[in-house]
């Protein structure tokens, strides 16, 4: 069991899926193994930074979104990004 305080967050660093293999149910079935799993720990949300082209799959997931923001990647260029979470009790 998550020991949090009153509140217990849990981040979701990368959910990838190899485009080849896009649209068959993989990252769906990834995402609802993973809330299961941070449900039994008792986290209360999930939160995550989705990158443009997944926003519409986190969203179909029932999650919301936080704040826009760009993100600085390692090679100097940078991506547009989209904090979210879920509610998970």
């Amino acid at each position: 069991m998550a020991n949090c305080g009153i509140q217990c967050h849990l981040k979701l660093d990368k959910l990838n899926i190899d485009p080849k293999h896009s649209g068959i149910g993989i990252g769906t079935r990834l995402l609802n193994k993973i809330e299961r799993l941070a449900n039994k720990k008792a986290f209360d949300k999930l939160h995550l930074k989705a990158s443009m082209n997944s926003i519409s799959f986190y969203k179909s997931m029932a999650y919301k979104t936080i704040e826009e923001a760009r993100q600085l990647l390692s090679n100097g260029s940078s991506m547009d990004t989209v904090f979210m979470e879920k509610a998970l009790n």
